[in-house]
């Protein structure tokens, strides 16, 4: 930007256009105001033309009806340029802080919202010419603002997010303000730029620039890991519970497997290590107290059950009277019918109560089919009574106010160990039980028909399971069921008319590809928070995914489909093709270009022509003929992604033609003459020899080819050097012997320049020897730039000296060029350092010129302009000596 008035640093850039369509340049500089290049011709802005500052960090044009608007952020706040106006104002409202990004929306009314970052001021919103702040009072993470983006869905709420400096990145939509920081994976709080993009299937990711940890990758629909500070959170998370504080703000509490337990809240972690009974956490729950404040029951392994109130831990185990077990694996809390508070506590050796302060126990001996109790929930029956249930060991059973029954194993319950149970209710009312087990899969079960089993699902159903060890069961707001699996999270979505089979329900599995720490779920470890958002806890940590935000993938993708002779593959067919009786085997491949969860592609075949050759979905990429019968075929292909969509068949027609003798004029023929048959045969094969020695014979043209290409790769690496990349001494040689000869019969002079890098010892001494490189590389790069002519080479003569040929050039013609490429290296300002006077590389070249003859010995030439680079050097270098063998 020196034609602006003196050179500067440009900070921001920005293209606009004028109103009959010429593109406009605007650039923010660092302490030269802001300019406008239009027409070739620059115009600046600065502090006298209304502008807070002469540091500009943003620039953004608003389209209106009466012309475009340009806000302009700088260091001292915000301005304005109106359509018509030369001059920038500053109006009431606008920020005085250092503004370095803005952003333009509209709210589902259609009005305008400006969005301006500010560095210490938090984030400005105009709307209805009305200013607002977003603030660390608002709930801000930061009032340090870098970057801005805003993003428009498919489907959803417009989306702006905004990168702060300490605060990781701010999500904020018409109704929430959500924050991603290191505690949910971001490498690093400190966020200096943003961009969105979108892939073909529509999947909208934002990569994030942060400070000390690289580019981030956020893509909607992801789950998303967690990471209480200051650590990664890579141990097992066994449990999840959300509760609200006092003020209503959201808190949620894992529970890991030896690590203790961690609180989320108020944008921070907080750590309990040796407060519950014990660091290995089996399951949370949510109290109430007296008081009304929320309460948090944590039961561990072997460490019995603690109590969170009021700040203070209480410790309730087997050696208190409290439990029959100290190793607790399920909690519950319920409400009797006056509105007590009952808890339920599953250990492994048998279940316990506590309500109005007072222990009870249940065992097998009170009718509970076994001890270990691995899972609790409560329905609401038809008749307003509550019944619990338990999942356990060894059966699921239920406490129908007055004794435990048990649901008989079979049929459609294929495991006895439940592990997890989730009440179902569907948009028609209807109420079902979902039973997820320890290695028998889902079982669903009809609460409105006694409890009678539906269906169940495992991995070898259709719809199949990716694992059929179950670990929790939860359902978002949108009536989805999220089963936590060995094999990843699986959702399932009603499709069917809810007839209570498995084919009314699609399954997606998530697994580490979708952002999961690990696919391995931890039994009770899943949760939906009141925001919608689902969390799920893994043998490898935790992490969360906001259905909200999911963009469906609704792409078809590409799907490519080829056709080879069985009987060489490196052939390429053409539909239409025919194929002679004897070659007849017809290979397809295809292959479908997803990217994105490529186990899960499937393809589907047909062979119009064939009878019953309809395929179901595979995983097979290629499929074969080999001994179709004479006629017209078309081959099919279907290719389905992970998320199901499927592409458009692609067709190869083909025909195989019948042999000669299965012709009614081959009968006649052959009845006739004969002869004529043994004379097509002979013919026949003669045509297989002749086809068999063409497609030899152009294998050896190939393999030919090949081979030359191969050798001339290697001649040229031959003559290259490999530091620099000009010509190696070789190839100087070679070029100096040919133009000698071609200078003798033309009868015109050679010049020749040798130069070397002046004091290049000093530079390898100042800055080592690999900097020494990068200095010779970049001298023999600035000389060659430099020749005038194509037929002018430079080679690396040796060390630090190279050699420049100029075929048919005179002293003076060759005195030009070397001055040029001595400027050429001085003008690529390389520090020398050291204690030398100048102060960057500098070259020293030695000119010579001959007109050679017959008589005349070649090395001569090499000889005087070797002796000329001396004497400049003797000379004080940067320079150029001549020598000539005669007159030219």
């Amino acid at each position: 930007l020196c034609r602006l008035s003196k050179c500067v640093r440009a900070n921001t850039l920005a293209e606009t256009l004028s109103p009959d369509g010429r593109p406009i340049i605007w650039a923010g500089t660092h302490g030269g105001g802001l300019g406008r290049l239009s027409d070739d011709e620059w115009t600046v802005f600065s502090t006298s033309d209304g502008l807070p500052s002469d540091n500009v960090w943003g620039i953004l044009e608003e389209p209106t009806a009466q012309g475009s608007v340009l806000w302009v952020g700088t260091e001292m706040g915000l301005a304005v340029l109106r359509p018509g106006a030369d001059r920038f104002v500053t109006e009431p409202g606008f920020p005085t802080h250092s503004v370095n990004s803005l952003a333009l929306t509209f709210d589902p009314k259609h009005e305008r919202i400006l969005w301006v970052g500010t560095y210490g001021g938090g984030l400005a919103v105009l709307k209805n010419e009305s200013w607002a702040r977003l603030t660390t009072a608002e709930g801000m993470p930061s009032n340090f603002f870098t970057s801005l983006v805003t993003v428009t869905p498919t489907n959803g709420p417009q989306i702006t997010w905004a990168g702060t400096d300490g605060g990781g990145v701010v999500r904020i939509t018409e109704d929430s303000i959500e924050t991603i920081a290191t505690s949910s994976g971001l490498p690093s709080d400190a966020v200096y730029s943003l961009l969105e993009t979108r892939e073909t299937d529509q999947r909208g990711m934002l990569w994030v620039g942060t400070r000390n940890g690289g580019l981030a990758q956020l893509v909607e629909g992801k789950w998303r890991k967690l990471s209480p500070d200051p650590r990664p959170l890579a141990d097992p998370v066994n449990a999840l519970l959300e509760t609200l504080d006092e003020n209503g703000s959201s808190q949620i509490w894992l529970g890991t497997d030896g690590k203790g337990l961690y609180r989320f809240g108020n944008g921070r972690w907080t750590h309990f290590a040796g407060k519950p009974p014990s660091d290995t956490i089996q399951c949370l729950a949510e109290g109430r107290g007296k008081n009304g404040k929320a309460e948090v029951w944590v039961g561990t392994r072997n460490g019995g059950l603690g109590l969170f109130s009021d700040g203070r831990w209480r410790t309730f185990s087997k050696r208190t009277g409290a439990l029959p077990s100290d190793l607790v694996q399920a909690l519950l809390t319920t409400r009797e019918s006056d509105g007590e508070q009952i808890l339920w506590v599953g250990t492994r050796h048998g279940l316990a109560r506590f309500g109005d302060g007072q222990w009870s126990r249940f065992t097998p001996a009170d009718g509970l089919p076994h001890q270990s109790i691995l899972s609790l929930t409560q329905t609401i029956e038809s008749n307003g009574r509550a019944r619990l249930w338990a999942g356990t060991f060894n059966g699921l059973t239920f406490h129908d106010g007055q004794k435990w029954q048990t649901i008989e194993p079979s049929p459609g319950l294929l495991n006895n160990s439940v592990q997890c149970l989730h009440e179902h209710r569907a948009d028609d009312g209807r109420r079902t039980l979902w039973a997820g087990t320890d290695g028998g899969g889902l079982t669903i079960l009809d609460l409105d028909n006694g409890a009678k089993v539906l269906f169940s699902l495992t991995d070898s159903t259709q719809p199949a399971l990716p694992n059929n060890v179950i670990s929790e069961i939860v359902e978002d707001r949108f009536g989805r069921i999220y089963c936590l699996t060995n094999g990843g999270v699986a959702r399932l979505t009603m499709v069917g008319p809810n007839s209570g089979r498995a084919t009314d329900y699609e399954i997606l599995t998530y697994s580490m590809e979708d952002g999961l720490p690990l696919n391995e779920g931890n039994r009770g470890a899943a949760i939906v928070d009141r925001s919608g958002k689902v969390w799920v806890g893994t043998v490898g940590g935790a992490a969360v995914i906001d259905p909200r935000i999911e963009q469906p993938d609704q792409t078809n993708d590409p799907l490519i489909l080829e056709a080879r002779p069985g009987s060489d593959p490196t052939e390429l067919l053409s539909s239409g093709v025919d194929l002679s009786f004897s070659k007849k085997h017809i290979v397809f491949s295809y292959a479908l270009l997803s990217f994105f969860h490529e186990d899960r592609t499937r393809f589907k075949t047909q062979l119009v022509g064939l009878p019953g050759s309809l395929s179901p979905w595979t995983t097979d990429t290629k499929t074969d003929y080999r001994a179709l019968s004479s006629g017209h075929y078309i081959f099919r292909v279907w290719g389905r992604d992970a998320a199901g969509n499927t592409s458009d068949p692609l067709e190869f027609a083909f025909s195989v033609l019948p042999p000669p003798w299965q012709t009614w004029w081959a009968y006649a023929l052959m009845m006739a003459f004969a002869t004529l048959g043994v004379s097509l045969i002979l013919r026949a094969r003669i045509r297989a020899i002749r086809e068999r020695e063409r497609r030899l014979s152009k294998l050896v043209e190939a393999r030919t080819r090949r081979l030359t290409e191969a050798n001339q790769l290697l001649v040229e690496l031959s003559y290259a050097d490999s530091l620099t990349g000009v010509g190696n001494r070789r190839r100087f040689d070679e070029l100096y012997v040919a133009e000698w000869r071609r200078a003798i019969r033309a009868g015109q002079p050679l010049s020749l320049i040798i130069f070397d890098v002046d004091l290049l010892k000093v530079y390898n001494d100042t800055f080592g020897h690999a900097k020494g490189d990068e200095c010779l590389k970049a001298v023999a790069a600035a000389v060659a730039d430099s020749l005038p002519r194509a037929g002018d080479t430079v080679s690396r003569f040796g060390g630090d000296e190279f050699a420049v040929i100029l075929p048919g050039t005179k002293t003076q013609g060759a005195v030009i060029v070397a001055e040029n490429l001595r400027r050429a290296v001085a003008g690529i300002k390389l520090k020398r350092g050291g204690a030398v006077a100048e102060s960057f590389i500098t070259v020293t070249c030695g000119v010579g010129t001959q007109i050679p003859t017959e008589a005349d010995d070649p090395n001569h030439l090499i000889d005087i302009t070797d002796k000329a680079l001396y004497l400049a050097k003797n000379e004080g270098r940067n320079r150029v000596g001549t020598a000539q063998a005669r007159r030219v």
